[in-house]
């Protein structure tokens, strides 16, 4: 099976990290984090962390690589972070979209952070409000992270709301608007390409 048809016939896979998966999550992001310049201007919320962001990134890095049986490859990118592929699938480049709540919708902070991708992976976390005092780097806790689906950059862009909350414009889609590529032995598995 190509990488291409796993990541097609994934859907909405639920993925559990671990305490020991979540500590070298972050033994990354803190290896991410002495190689890159700071990016707090960018933030949607200031309230995170630049490694904090880091983490969360790669928690959707490890979902997806785990969820679609690709390799997870957490290296460092130096000082201005990595050509903006997390992942390629079958040689198409896709970016991955994480956030920590388990409802909501997926924020894109530049609109550069997909110029060099034509789909766009998003996975969300176990938490289930806004203000629910997540300590996102907290490491002792299994939590369930899902790769809940995918659009690709021009649908992204033709579908997305744009926002400022205060650092420049956002752009933004809701989870129901993401394609699930759902494969239980009976539906087809809707195409990612």
């Amino acid at each position: 099976m190509s990488e291409l048809a796993r990541i097609e016939a994934v859907g909405a896979a639920s993925i559990l990290l671990t305490p020991r998966i979540k500590r070298t999550l972050l033994a990354h992001a803190q290896d991410r984090q002495r190689h890159k310049t700071a990016a707090s201007s960018r933030k949607k919320d200031t309230g995170w962390s630049d490694l904090a962001l880091h983490y969360l990134g790669l928690k959707g890095e490890y979902v997806i690589a785990e969820a679609t049986n690709l390799p997870f490859t957490p290296e460092v990118y130096g000082a201005h972070g990595d050509d903006g592929v997390d992942v390629r699938v079958d040689c198409v480049p896709c970016a991955i979209k994480t956030r920590h709540l388990a409802s909501g919708d997926h924020v894109v902070e530049r609109r550069s952070d997909l110029s060099a991708v034509s789909h766009v992976l998003f996975v969300r976390g176990p938490c289930t409000k806004q203000r629910c005092g997540c300590r996102i780097c907290e490491v002792e806790t299994p939590e369930c992270w899902t790769y809940c689906g995918w659009l690709t950059v021009d649908d992204f862009w033709a579908q997305c709301t744009e926002d400022d909350w205060g650092h420049g414009p956002r752009w933004w889609v809701s989870q129901r608007q993401l394609i699930e590529t759902v494969f239980d032995g009976v539906r087809p598995v809707s195409k990612i390409f």
